[in-house]
Order: C-alpha cells, then sequence, then structure tokens
C-alpha cells in the first residue's frame, strides 16, 4: 500500500485532506494462477487427445479445459484491470475506487466488515453495506459475469463484496485503514 500519492488533475484533494492511499496488486500470484490454469489445459488436451475416448471421458476433458480457460480469462481480466487503472484499490476524499467499476462514495457506505470465505478460510472479503441505490459496481454483459466472482461484480442489492486477492498489504490492515477512512468522511475529516 501506497499513501501519500499525488491526487490526479481535477480531483477533489484539499490542503486538510489526506492524501489517496493506492493498494497495488501481487501480479506474481495471479501469473502463476494464470499459467497453472492454461498448463492444466493444454495437458487436458494433449493427454486426452484421440478417438478413443468415451463419452465420460470427453465430458471430462472438456469440463477441465473450460474450468481452465475461464481461470487463464480471470487472470488476464484482473492483470490487465489493475494494469491499466495503475491500482488494485484506492482510497481518497471521493471514496472507494476499484478498476473497472463506478467510485463507491464515503457517504454511500453504510457500514464495512471483513470476511472469510473458502474451504481453509483463507480468502478475505471487504463487503460494504452500502445505499440501494449507488452505482457501483454497475457492469453489465459478459464482464459481470466473466470477472465477477473475481473482482466484486456481482452484487446483492445493498451490498457490495470485494475479493481482497493478490492485493499487497494484509487484507486485516486494509480493513482498517478503510474503516478508518470512512469514519473520517463521516466526520468531515477524509
Amino acid at each position: 500500500m501506497k499513501s501519500g500519492a499525488a491526487a490526479p488533475p481535477g480531483g477533489s484533494e484539499t490542503g486538510s485532506r489526506e492524501a489517496p492511499t493506492i493498494v497495488r496488486s501481487r501480479p506474481r500470484s495471479v501469473i502463476l494462477i494464470g499459467l497453472a490454469s492454461l498448463a492444466t489445459a493444454a495437458l487436458m488436451l494433449a493427454v486426452r487427445r484421440g478417438d478413443d475416448l468415451d463419452f465420460e471421458d470427453w465430458l471430462w476433458s472438456a469440463g477441465v479445459f473450460v474450468l481452465a480457460s475461464w481461470l487463464v480469462a480471470q487472470a488476464a481480466g484482473l492483470l490487465v484491470r489493475r494494469a491499466a487503472a495503475g491500482h488494485a484499490l484506492r482510497l481518497d476524499a471521493d471514496g472507494l475506487h476499484h478498476p473497472g467499476w463506478a467510485v463507491v462514495p464515503w457517504s454511500a457506505i453504510h457500514g464495512v466488515r471483513l470476511r472469510r470465505l473458502g474451504g481453509d478460510r483463507s480468502l478475505w472479503h471487504l463487503v460494504l453495506h452500502v445505499d440501494p441505490d449507488c452505482v457501483a459496481p454497475s457492469h453489465g454483459g459478459y464482464t459481470r459475469w466473466l470477472y465477477g466472482p473475481i473482482e466484486g461484480l456481482w452484487r446483492r442489492r445493498g451490498e457490495i463484496e470485494i475479493p481482497l486477492i493478490a492485493l499487497e498489504g494484509e487484507p486485516q490492515a486494509l480493513f482498517k485503514m478503510i474503516e478508518r477512512r470512512w469514519a473520517a468522511s463521516k466526520t468531515g475529516a477524509a
């Protein structure tokens, strides 16, 4: 995480406000996931090629290939969106910025919590309780369905869930920083 980066031209930084906090991505783990998935897909094609496959073997191979291809697309999309934005998350006076969707203003957030998921409970998600009318994230079409599970583009009404995958820093530290920024915005010191 990097604090104190310069505000973009036209930003709402003032002398009394905190500088934006930039949370960068850890691309190595995302690249490894993509490469492992690509290798799995290639291996499935190489091993399962031939005319002697019965229908069950063919279905199994097709399923693994589709899943591996989807993971490659997830990794590529994650890297491209984060690289294009220059951050994985950005916290500033306007709100929380996430690559791929609109800003979530601090005024639209009613609560913040951290949630653990996964079989070994090692996946952390940041859950923002927001105004139901808050537009972020607002993707439709293929972007929402292809990248939604990894980038938090699926949402229930009134709640945005952001997976904290491959980010610099610990999820608990990021949560405390977001919680502090959100609380400060309520008192007008963001």
